[in-house]
């Protein structure tokens, strides 16, 4: 059997069309998957884009990089890749909890009739073949990483309940709209396959804001492509083990590997155990699931219900996305708390005490300056100033002399005494 064709490593830098790889995040079966950017003259060199990336990214700073994720298919999984874009081109999968193709800013560059979200070029293999119009999808940037990033920073314990609560509804929220409006099965729910459209806020927690990504195992109610099965096996139900797709698709596959997710957030363990016991199940379906109840006794038993429900292995017994939104409205631990803080910024602290030494210097040159103005007596002048002399002329008295009345005139003269010789 010779080996499969493989496309090499992208270096950052490397130039696909209009786009550019800065940096690797994924390299599965199915091919590589990079964080790149729509090209631009005076943009900052790709290689110092990656401690840019260690930020924190909003998502106006994302539009302000014009970042994007490109997915380079190996050789055998471009039909797969071809699938993935006919999928996110279709209009009616638009919805907030679901990626969406890159689409290049109307101002900078007109589409020219191609179509958004995918590009072609020439790529050399890993043996030194060339391989023409190769198909690379592109997708929105969402930069808050994957629920599997947020589990590993609990030590891949359970994460808060109202956390845990929201991200399974928010999901629940994805697949309702995939079955019900765009007629999709995602077949491939994980806490891979679940991203975070920004990161946590810190040090004041947010909310999570989650989107469902990569569709290259989805199919179609309208059409079955009957092909070999891809997806995690832990996170696949017994139903879709071995052997290629079945026919007449339906909806509680996405059902229960939600619940299998949502039983890993809220317990910190998985609900089917890896290795031989899990391909045992999925064969047989003899192997009991372990009760949500007993690996975590402080949740609610209605919520423990739900999810036991959704990971049941009859599929016919399985709750549809939109019962669980409804019943995830009436457990208690809907009401719980459900925001985190993000990891701490690089170098924080060392920021943090830049600008603290800075403010301390500027306060004691301040301080300084003031207590020398105050200490210091003020200047003498050295030549005596010639005295002026103001001369002040009184003002007329505005005093009335008062005017005698008299009531009656004397009746004689009065004597007057006569001078003396």
């Amino acid at each position: 059997m010779s080996k499969p064709l493989l496309i090499p490593k992208l270096p950052p830098g490397h130039r696909i069309r209009e786009y550019e790889i800065l940096m690797p995040i994924f390299e599965g079966g199915q091919g590589r998957v990079y964080i790149g950017r729509l090209w631009r003259e005076g943009q900052p060199p790709a290689e110092q884009m990656p401690r840019l990336l260690k930020q924190r990214l909003t998502p106006e700073r994302v539009a302000a990089y014009h970042l994007c994720v490109i997915k380079i298919p190996h050789p055998a999984s471009i039909d797969n890749l071809r699938d993935e874009h006919t999928f996110l081109s279709n209009p009616g999968i638009l919805h907030p909890r679901v990626i969406q193709l890159f689409k290049i800013p109307p101002d900078i560059s007109p589409q020219r009739g191609r179509r958004p979200g995918l590009c072609f070029d020439t790529f050399k293999d890993d043996e030194g073949g060339l391989q023409e119009n190769y198909p690379c999808l592109i997708l929105n940037y969402e930069a808050g990483g994957s629920v599997r990033d947020l589990m590993r920073r609990y030590g891949d314990e359970a994460l808060p309940t109202g956390v845990a609560v929201l991200i399974a509804r928010q999901v629940a929220e994805a697949l309702h709209h995939l079955h019900t409006v765009a007629e999709i099965v995602h077949h491939d729910i994980a806490p891979t396959n679940v991203l975070l459209r920004r990161p946590l806020g810190w040090p004041i927690p947010t909310m999570p804001e989650c989107v469902v990504v990569d569709f290259a195992a989805a199919d179609s109610t309208r059409y079955t492509r009957n092909r070999e099965q891809l997806g995690q096996p832990r996170y696949r139900p017994p139903e879709r083990h071995g052997g290629p797709t079945p026919k007449g698709i339906d909806t509680p596959p996405d059902i229960y590997s939600l619940g299998v997710m949502f039983y890993e957030l809220l317990a910190g363990r998985a609900a089917v155990p890896t290795g031989r016991v899990t391909d045992e199940f999925n064969r047989t379906r003899s192997v009991p699931l372990s009760q949500l109840q007993e690996k975590a006794p402080h949740l609610s038993e209605p919520l423990c219900a739900l999810v036991m429900a959704m990971i049941d292995p009859v599929p016919a017994n399985r709750p549809t996305a939109a019962e669980v939104i409804a019943r995830l409205d009436e457990v208690p631990e809907r009401n719980l708390p459900a925001k985190l803080r993000g990891p701490r910024p690089p170098n924080i602290m060392r920021q943090i005490g830049t600008a603290a030494a800075t403010l301390v210097v500027l306060c004691v040159v301040l301080v300084g300056a003031m207590g020398f103005g105050w200490g210091t007596p003020a200047p003498q002048p050295t030549n005596t100033p010639t005295p002026v002399r103001v001369t002040v002329t009184p003002l007329p008295s505005l005093t009335v002399a008062p005017t005698a009345v008299t009531t009656s005139p004397p009746t004689s003269t009065p004597a007057v005494a006569a001078p003396k010789p």
